[in-house]
Order: structure tokens, then sequence, then C-alpha cells
């Protein structure tokens, strides 16, 4: 999604951090894709590189991919314990799909249990699409015991969100 002769060097991911980082604060929280390409549209922007800007290659809304593409990229590391993982920085701001919009929120930002059993359904559903996928493609290619195995794994994921969406919580 980034122009192909881009590459995030680790001085400007750090620049790239900061910017998006300062684009959520004014945004109250919220990170738009919008304001991102606004953002990024003065040529001295530290956001510009990443994007495409002659009209005759992309056109705005492609932007608006590409200021998707850039927000994703950005991953922190987190420790818990001494296991070091590595997660998106931002989320989807689940909060804004009952007005249409779509936008970001930090990880580290989600504070009501509601707002976190939110993100992780919406990303257990994703990797839920994922493997029923791949088991549909394992059947057309021969491969039976593979489609079995993420057959049963993707059915006993679904009970286990169904059962998270009842009581209510995902912890």
């Amino acid at each position: 999604m980034l122009p192909t002769d881009v590459e995030i060097k680790t001085n400007a991911k750090e620049e790239l951090e900061q910017e998006l980082s300062r684009l959520t604060e004014e945004g109250g929280g919220t990170l738009l894709a919008v304001r991102v390409v606004d953002a990024a549209r003065p040529p001295r922007s530290t956001l510009h590189r990443y994007f495409e800007w002659d009209d005759s290659i992309a056109g705005e809304a492609y932007r608006l991919i590409q200021a998707g593409a850039l927000i994703r990229s950005v991953r922190v590391i987190s420790t818990i314990e001494t296991i070091h993982i590595a997660t998106p920085k931002y989320v989807h701001n689940a909060e804004l799909v009952e007005t249409g919009r779509a936008g970001y929120r930090e990880l580290f930002s989600l504070r009501t249990d509601q707002a976190k059993k939110i993100v992780l359904l919406n990303e257990m559903s994703l990797a839920m699409a994922h493997l029923r996928r791949a088991g549909s493609i394992a059947l057309v290619l021969s491969n039976r015991k593979l489609h079995s195995v993420l057959t049963r794994v993707v059915t006993r994921m679904e009970a286990y969100l169904e059962s998270l969406v009842k009581e209510g919580t995902a912890s």
C-alpha cells in the first residue's frame, strides 16, 4: 500500500510514531485516515513520503487506503512478565462504527471492558475468517486432514467467543 520506493528506516519510524501520536491526541484519542492524509499533504511533512501524490496514479480514495496501511504498520513491543509481544499500536475504534466513520485508537488507550471486548471479538473474527479460507483452500487442494483440523479449531474458537459474548467480558 505504501509507495514501492519507500522503506521505513529506524529513525523515520520514530518520527512516524510521534506524528501519528500527535494526530491521535489532536483527534481526542481517535486517529482518522483523512487527518493523516491531510497532515501529509505539505511536501515538508514527515508523512508526505509515505503517499502517492500523482493523481494520474492514485486518487484521494487510494491515499486513504495508504493512510490506513501506514497506521496499521506501527507496532509496539509489550513485556508481560518475561514475554515480549509485538502488537499493533493502533486498533480500529469500534466506538465510531455507530457513526459510520472509521478510525483508530491506541491499543493501550482502551479503558472499558466493552471497548476491549469489541477489539478482541473483531480480531478473533478476522482470524477465524482467515482460518476458514485456509481450510477451504486445503480441501480444494486435496488436503482433507488440514481442512478437518482447521474446521475443528474454528468451531472451538466460535464456541469460546460465544461464551465471551454471553458472559459480557473478554478477559
